[in-house]
């Protein structure tokens, strides 16, 4: 098949854009990145351009093997990249190699240099008018070809992420990458499970004054600002972010919090969500503390309650609380008490 010859200056800043995208989401994205790689025009530029691009196609798509097909993603873009990174991308060798040479700004030498000097080319799809149908590259081009089932937001955490490389994908290499549409593309069901608020409030905390866009009642989403102001837990064992197994927003270590700090002017963190023996524990050089006020919590934990106090000059001090305290005060009056006569 033909290769499309880019011809206007529109398409080159298209293509160009697109490229980016790919080789950021495939080499720098992590945890803590997730959605400061990209900016809202980018978003917006791709999602007209891959509008256009899928309403081209027939809603009935007859496809011809080699093709590989994938099912529900939900948001798990972890493991989009790890199964593709296993089974194989819809990219050669070379372009993968491209790809990371011009997003990592990586030099290489002798071989590899003269392999991967061609930029990567997009190849469009050609439809036989009316039949739907769509033919396949030959396998031996060194890319698999992958149709998508659908239910790629929804319940799992980087559903943007998932949706975002796909349809990049898609508008790179047409003829590569096919997507169906599932019951989770839905605005209903997205309101419902997750994408919504993940759309909505995708963001991370760099500006106290970011809290004036929240407007009460409103619930705490399922990732975002709230999320994580809500959910998020110290860890000494990670440097930066991590998975939460509470499975909502994440842990953080310490380089994350002293970013976090100095990013806001702040010196330390106060919060609570945790159980701690003492009722208090401090992290990561007294940097942040964790205040824990229910003794002897659900009735199976031996752990004191403490109350932290800040005077006028800001030093603080902890005051420790342990039931027995209490119960040894009022034990002879419980003691004296007659149970009320049943009714």
């Amino acid at each position: 098949m033909a290769k499309e010859k880019i011809n206007t200056e529109d398409q080159k800043k298209v293509r160009g854009f697109v490229q980016r995208i790919i080789g950021k989401l495939i080499f720098k994205w992590n945890h803590h990145t997730t959605m400061d790689l990209f900016c809202t025009a980018e978003l917006a530029e791709l999602c007209m351009r891959a509008r256009e691009l899928i309403w081209s196609e027939p809603i009935c798509l007859k496809l011809e093997g080699p093709i590989c097909v994938m099912g529900d993603l939900h948001g798990q873009f972890d493991d989009l990249l790890g199964m593709l990174d296993l089974n194989g991308w819809p990219l050669t060798e070379s372009e993968m190699i491209w790809f990371e040479e011009k997003t990592l700004k990586i030099k290489r030498s002798g071989r590899n240099e003269q392999k991967s000097s061609a930029q990567p080319e997009s190849t469009p799809i050609k439809t036989p008018k009316g039949s739907g149908e769509v033919k396949p590259e030959m396998e031996e081009l060194g890319y698999k070809r992958y149709l998508f089932l659908g239910d790629y937001v929804d319940r799992g955490l980087f559903s943007m992420e998932v949706v975002i490389l796909l349809i990049s994908l898609k508008l790179a290499y047409p003829n590569r990458v096919y997507m169906l549409r599932g019951n989770h593309e839905s605005r209903s069901v997205n309101c419902h499970y997750g994408f919504y608020r993940e759309v909505t409030r995708s963001e991370h905390l760099t500006n106290f004054s970011q809290f004036t866009a929240f407007k009460r009642p409103l619930e705490v989403p399922d990732v975002g600002v709230l999320a994580d102001l809500t959910w998020a837990d110290p860890d000494p064992t990670v440097k930066t972010y991590k998975a939460s197994t509470r499975g909502a927003s994440y842990v953080f270590g310490s380089q994350a919090l002293r970013a976090f700090l100095k990013k806001l002017n702040l010196q330390m963190v106060i919060r609570a969500h945790q159980v701690v023996e003492d009722g208090y524990e401090f992290f990561d050089g007294r940097r942040l503390v964790t205040i824990f006020s229910a003794p002897n919590y659900c009735g199976q934990n031996d752990n004191t309650a403490a109350i932290l106090c800040i005077d006028k000059k800001l030093k603080i001090s902890i005051v420790g609380y342990r039931p027995a305290q209490r119960d040894k005060k009022f034990e002879k009056e419980k003691r004296s008490k007659v149970p009320p006569k049943p009714c």
